[in-house]
């Protein structure tokens, strides 16, 4: 995401906290090749598609950037010895 390449998934735990299937990814089930495969050629063969999840991904990054996850873990030690 953070390099702007957009993202095909599969909807297991873990993942499903920080990905929104059409907004910054494409979800298919776990173990299904066949749609992992459709989702794939529908995004590659999609311009305004692949622009949107690309966007998408690339502000989902951002809370993921390495200033906000340190202020993120900062602030919960600091709650917990208050």
């Amino acid at each position: 995401m953070h390099c702007g390449v957009p993202v095909v998934a599969s909807d297991v735990a873990g993942p499903d906290e920080y990905l929104r299937n059409g907004k910054n990814c494409l979800m298919v089930p776990a173990g299904n090749a066949a749609e992992l495969a459709a989702a794939t050629i529908r995004m590659l063969g999609d311009a305004q598609l692949a622009g949107r999840l690309i966007e998408g991904g690339r502000q989902t990054a951002k809370a993921f950037a390495i200033d906000q996850m340190a202020a993120r873990t900062l602030h919960v030690y600091r709650s917990l010895v208050s």
